[in-house]
């Protein structure tokens, strides 16, 4: 009898380049599949966060603003930042379970955070979280909106007379 050779080097050497293109493939696959679930994970976050800060821009247009509907002005981007703790987060539909802290900041004292969604800041700390931000204007508190500050503002392309600046944060995170 006589003895053969069990392995060639040819043989080791294909097993090995099998097991390791398997390994990357695996790696790739493992990856990719981290990769969309937080991507899916962030645009679930984006979309409640949107509808949220859409729904409480809609929901408070500028009534400060002298009866414009009945004189052929829509007044766009203007919102009551004045009515914005009227809402909570069923309102806002916000699904529970999520965490959220709304607040939006202007000219003081016009800065504020909204009462269903006061949770602390988190700012960047926890790794699932979305902020959007959205500018709005408001009319002062004084004065209102008149139509002639209106046309003026339209006209001169100068509004910071007529309107107050504000900016809504809306942060989402679980």
């Amino acid at each position: 009898m006589q003895k053969g050779q069990i392995f060639s080097i040819d043989f080791l050497i294909a097993a090995t380049l099998t097991v390791l293109a398997i390994g990357l493939l695996l790696g790739y696959y493992e990856t990719a599949a981290t990769y969309e679930k937080e991507t899916r994970m962030k645009n679930e976050f984006t979309a409640i966060a949107l509808n949220a800060s859409s729904i409480l821009l809609e929901k408070n247009p500028c009534i400060r603003s002298a009866g414009f509907s009945s004189q052929g002005y829509n007044v766009t981007g203007c919102s009551e930042e004045t009515n914005f703790n009227n809402f909570s987060k069923t309102q806002l539909m916000i699904p529970t379970g999520f965490n959220c802290y709304i607040h939006w900041e202007g000219p003081d004292p016009y800065n504020g955070t909204l009462g269903g969604c006061n949770q602390t800041d988190p700012g960047t700390t926890p790794l699932d979280i979305v902020s959007i931000q959205r500018p709005f204007v408001s009319p002062p508190l004084s004065t209102g909106l008149t139509k002639a500050g209106y046309e003026k503002c339209i006209e001169e392309n100068n509004c910071q007379d007529t309107y107050l600046e504000f900016t809504l944060t809306v942060k989402i995170w679980k």
